[in-house]
C-alpha cells in the first residue's frame, strides 16, 4: 500500500457507516446491531469514524519499531487519515511531532519510514493546524535536506511550505547552507514531483521578505530558471499550459522572480540586479513564449485569476528588472492590450498592468523600431494604442522614458 500527498486521492474514506466500523474495529459490521455501532463510535476522532486506538497502537510501535509490511500498511493508513483536520488535531494533542522527530533520529536507516513520518507532519500542518515544534525538533527534520532519496525530499519540501506561516523557529533555521542545498536540488534533480515541490518551497520562503536579504542571490535566480526549463522541457518553442503541473510551474517561477525583484527594490541590491540583467536571456525567452500564447484571443479569454496573476507578475518583473525592449514581447503585449481594452472596467487590475508594460516598452526604444514591429497591426488599431498611451503614460512616469513616449506620440500623429 502506498500513500503520498496531502492531496492524495487514496485516502480511506468509507461511504457506508457499517463499513467504517468494520475498518476501525476488524469486526464484521453486518453482525452488529445499531446500539453496538453507536458504542463503537465512542472511540472515534471528532466527526470522523477513524479510531483513536488504532492511531495510538500505531504510534506506540515507534518505541521499538519492527518494520514489516503490516507496520508500513498501518502507517500509510495513518498518513491517509491525516487528510482529515480532526485527525491532525488529535495527533497534535498526543504530541505526535515530538514522537515523530525522536523516531526519525532513531530509525535514520529506514528511508520509507522517514518519508511517511515527514509526510504525516506535512499533512498535519497543511490542514491549517499551527506548527508548535521546537527549533531542535524542526532542525532534526530539516537535516533530511541532505538525503539522496527524492521521496523524502518531496515530503520535506511540503513540510517546510506548510509550516512557514505558523512557526517562526523554522525560518530562523534557514541559512545560506540550506539555501545552497535547495539550489542544488533545483539545478540537478530530474524528478518532476521534487522540482515542483522545491519550486513551491522557494516561492513560500521568499514571499513577504521572510528570508534574510543576504540569502537572496544570483544562484537562487539561476537555479529557479534551470528547474523551470527542466520541468517544461524548454527545447519547445511554444508555451502550452495544458496540464495543472505546467500552470503551477509557471506560477512558481513568476512568484520567485517577483519575490526576488521585491528584495532588489527594498534592499537596493544593485549588484544582483546587474547580474540578472547580464543573464536575462533565458528568462525573457520564456516570457516571449508565455506572452505569445496569451496574445491569441482564444487563450486570453475568458480572463481568469491565473491569467491576471501571470500578466501582472510579468509586468512587475520586466519593469523592475529594467529589461530592454524585445520586439516579440512588444507585439504580444500590444495584442493583449487590444483584446482587453473593450472591457477594461471589468478587469481594471489586469488592464492597468498590461498598459503599464506597453508604455514601458514604448519608452525603452526608438520610434523606428516600434513602427517596424507594428507593421502587421492595422492603422485603426495603432491609433487606438496611440490614444491609450497618450492618455495614460504620465501615470507611469516613474518607470517610463517620457521623451521616447512623446516621440512615439508625435510621430504617430
Amino acid at each position: 500500500m502506498t500513500s503520498k500527498e496531502n492531496e492524495s486521492e487514496n485516502s480511506h474514506f468509507i461511504a457506508d457507516q457499517s463499513e467504517e466500523v468494520s475498518q476501525i474495529s476488524n469486526i464484521d459490521a453486518n453482525d452488529l446491531d445499531e446500539e453496538t455501532i453507536k458504542k463503537l463510535r465512542g472511540d472515534t476522532i471528532g466527526d470522523t469514524l477513524y479510531s483513536q486506538s488504532f492511531i495510538l497502537k500505531t504510534i506506540l510501535q515507534f518505541s521499538d519499531l519492527k518494520w514489516d509490511e503490516e507496520v508500513e500498511e498501518h502507517l500509510c493508513f495513518l498518513w491517509d487519515m491525516t487528510v482529515e483536520k480532526d485527525v491532525c488535531s488529535f495527533l497534535l494533542e498526543i504530541s505526535f511531532p515530538s514522537l515523530a522527530t525522536s523516531a526519525v533520529l532513531n530509525y535514520r536507516d529506514n528511508q520509507r519510514f522517514i518519508e511517511i513520518v515527514i509526510g504525516i507532519l506535512g499533512n498535519i500542518f497543511c490542514s491549517g493546524c499551527e506548527n508548535g515544534m521546537t527549533s531542535e525538533e524542526i532542525s532534526s527534520i530539516l537535516s533530511w535536506v541532505d538525503s539522496d532519496d527524492h521521496l523524502i525530499l518531496i515530503q520535506l519540501m511540503r513540510f517546510i511550505s506548510a509550516s512557514l506561516d505558523t512557526n517562526k523557529n523554522l525560518i530562523a533555521l534557514i541559512d545560506k547552507d540550506f539555501i545552497e542545498k535547495i539550489c542544488f536540488i533545483l539545478k540537478n534533480s530530474i524528478n518532476s514531483d521534487l522540482l515542483l515541490k522545491t519550486l513551491e518551497c522557494a516561492a513560500k520562503l521568499t514571499v513577504d521578505f521572510k528570508m534574510d536579504e543576504s540569502l537572496i542571490d544570483y544562484s537562487l535566480y539561476e537555479s529557479v530558471l534551470v528547474s523551470y526549463q527542466t520541468l517544461t522541457r524548454s527545447d519547445s518553442h511554444s508555451f502550452e499550459p495544458d496540464t495543472k503541473e505546467k500552470l503551477l510551474t509557471v506560477r512558481y517561477l513568476l512568484e520567485v522572480i517577483t519575490n526576488i525583484c521585491s528584495y532588489i527594490d527594498r534592499y537596493k541590491k544593485n549588484s544582483l540586479l546587474l547580474d540578472i540583467q547580464k543573464d536575462s536571456n533565458i528568462f525573457t525567452y520564456e516570457l516571449i513564449k508565455i506572452l505569445k500564447f496569451f496574445s491569441r484571443k482564444e487563450n486570453m479569454l475568458p480572463v481568469t485569476d491565473e491569467i491576471i496573476f501571470f500578466l501582472s507578475a510579468i509586468m512587475y518583473t520586466y519593469t523592475n528588472l529594467k529589461l530592454s525592449y524585445i520586439p516579440e514581447i512588444f507585439v504580444s503585449v500590444t495584442n493583449i492590450l487590444l483584446i482587453i481594452v473593450d472591457f477594461k472596467d471589468e478587469i481594471e487590475e489586469l488592464y492597468q498592468s498590461v498598459l503599464e508594460l506597453e508604455c514601458y516598452l514604448i519608452s525603452s526604444t526608438q520610434y523606428n523600431n516600434i513602427k517596424k514591429d507594428l507593421r502587421s497591426v492595422s492603422r485603426q488599431k495603432v491609433k487606438k494604442i496611440l490614444n491609450l498611451v497618450n492618455e495614460n503614460y504620465k501615470k507611469f512616469e516613474s518607470i517610463v522614458n517620457v521623451a521616447n513616449v512623446n516621440e512615439f506620440i508625435q510621430c504617430c500623429k
